[in-house]
């Protein structure tokens, strides 16, 4: 690959041991190197070509910057091994459930539509070059979270989180360490058809004696039921892990 498509990788100097992340709150930037590195797959020619014309310190902030591709596909790859990324190069959701893969063994200039649906590619194709330059004008956007929710991540944007993820073993240590903190690996519902009780593969932490939870997601916590007076607790939790919270946490 080409060295001019290099960039400068700083390491978080606090819990973060990472060399190819940017945690806190300095955006994440990542080489095209970095990326081969995680995915353990070559970069595809017309991505490599396009990052390398731009610059990437011209599009780490878009969602064509290779940290946010990285992300998409390492978390598509631990949601689905049998999704978008076993067909190709994710380079983009089209949200609804469907993505635009540069496909291996296919036009590489060509970005195809994988379907949730079909489970396979579609027919419907792009330009890969006309994707990139759209997504290459469109910024990585703000969290939007329902009111009263809250995302833990260490690294901003929170949508790629899963480049320096927390992980199960670590909030299973936090409830060693902070009061007031229960681990869960599961969760009991019901089945919206039957009524019946279903158990769902889930992981995260509880809020002792409350509804309060969080659900670990792609390397993040995602807060459910929390209340004002679990801010607090909530931000102490943040501070053990290294997060930062989006949005911010109106403390008093």
């Amino acid at each position: 690959m080409d060295k001019a498509a290099s960039f400068c990788v700083v390491a978080f100097p606090r819990r973060s041991t990472s060399s190819l992340a940017v945690t806190g709150r300095l955006i994440v930037r990542m080489t095209l190197e970095d990326v081969f590195s995680r995915l353990g797959r070559s970069v595809p020619a017309e991505y490599e070509s396009f990052v390398r014309l731009k610059g990437i310190g011209t599009l780490h902030a878009s969602l064509a910057a290779p940290a946010e591709v990285c992300a998409r596909n390492l978390e598509e790859r631990a949601l689905d091994a049998s999704g978008p990324t076993s067909y190709g190069f994710v380079l983009c959701g089209r949200g609804d459930g469907n993505f635009f893969v540069l496909c291996d063994e296919m036009d590489g200039k060509l970005a195809r539509v994988w379907s949730h649906e079909a489970r396979t590619l579609t027919d419907t194709a792009v330009r890969a070059t006309e994707l990139l330059e759209e997504l290459a004008e469109t910024p990585i956007p703000e969290v939007t979270t329902k009111p009263g929710n809250y995302v833990l991540s260490r690294v901003n944007p929170s949508s790629q989180a899963i480049l320096e993820p927390i992980n199960p073993e670590e909030l299973l240590n936090v409830t060693r360490v902070l009061a007031g903190l229960e681990y869960f690996d599961q969760l009991q519902g019901k089945n919206p058809f039957t009524n019946e009780a279903i158990h769902l593969n889930v992981t995260g932490l509880a809020l002792s004696g409350r509804e309060a939870r969080l659900d670990l997601k792609a390397g993040a916590l995602l807060t459910r039921n929390c209340g004002s007076e679990d801010f607090e607790q909530v931000a102490r939790l943040a501070d053990y892990l290294g997060c930062i919270v989006f949005p911010k946490l109106p403390l008093r």
